[in-house]
């Protein structure tokens, strides 16, 4: 009687824990994250600095839920180019407020996760993956300022600079020749100290 009460308990205890794998966990919104770096998985709806709640974390792969401490990747590399990651229970780390934070995240890591608060509270979140944003180069025909038309460009306003200096320069030494020919010519008159004086051209025997 004993033994049969004791695969009673057993059989119930096994109905338990499978029904608690098989209730229906709230989904969250799906996480985002860029190859090779860093991600915060959240386990609520409302994120808190701090929880003294009991948080568990699982890795989904269609029925199949594996503690994340023990998760080994089915992931292949599709080539030999791939950098080899080390495995997700050794860059994955629980937070004090219940997150999950993912370091050097890799292509394997787009999954669902599951974390369960107190055995009674379950919540699922979908991590996706996107590559790197990358530089696009246009061509020089559709650019919209193209290296050649920059250098053509600056070519012109310098030798517009240079055209205008010279003209100034120019035009100001032909007005000072002008002026001593005059003054050769004729009376000249200088500003001095306490009023205007008279410069005498000189005579030349």
């Amino acid at each position: 009687m004993a033994a049969f009460q004791l695969s009673h308990f057993q059989l119930l205890y096994i109905l338990i824990a499978t029904l608690s794998e098989c209730k229906e966990c709230k989904k969250l919104q799906s996480v985002y994250a860029t190859l090779g770096s860093s991600v915060l998985l959240p386990c609520s709806e409302h994120p808190q600095q701090h929880t003294t709640d009991q948080v568990t974390w699982k890795v989904i792969e269609g029925h199949r839920s594996t503690d994340i401490t023990q998760y080994h990747s089915s992931f292949k590399t599709s080539n030999s180019t791939e950098k080899l990651s080390k495995p997700l229970f050794e860059r994955a780390r629980q937070l004090k407020n219940g997150f999950l934070l993912i370091r050097d995240s890799v292509k394997a890591d787009e999954l669902w996760y599951q974390c369960t608060v107190n055995d009674t509270t379950c919540y699922e979140v979908k991590l996706l993956m996107k590559d790197p944003p990358t530089l696009s180069v246009s061509p020089v025909g559709n650019s919209a300022a193209s290296p050649s038309m920059i250098t053509n460009l600056t070519v012109v306003v310098m030798a517009t600079i240079i055209c205008v200096i010279l003209y100034f320069k120019t035009r100001r030494n032909k007005t000072k020749s002008q002026i001593d020919l005059s003054c050769q010519s004729s009376v000249c008159y200088s500003q001095i100290p306490g009023g205007f004086g008279v410069i005498q051209p000189e005579k030349h025997f």
